[in-house]
């Protein structure tokens, strides 16, 4: 039995294939994206400059240690 699609949905489909096989080989064709100089650092204030926000720690009920940003009072 031969299915007879429009040529429209035909030429759509092959669109679709190419995307999704593009989309799969670009880890492999890409270049990985890497920090110029080493290790970049940001700091996060308010628009005066006088208030940032800081890093926090504290140990977990598991022993575990978490870390979070704090931002303000």
């Amino acid at each position: 039995m031969e299915n007879k699609f429009p040529k429209s949905l035909i030429v759509v489909l092959w669109f679709i294939a190419a995307g999704l096989f593009l989309n799969a080989a670009l880890p492999f064709i890409g270049t990985p994206a890497n920090a110029q100089y080493g290790v970049q650092k940001v700091a996060i204030c308010n628009i005066s400059g006088n208030d940032c926000a800081d890093i926090w720690w504290e140990w977990g009920n598991n022993g575990g240690k978490y870390y979070g940003l704090r931002a303000g009072d």
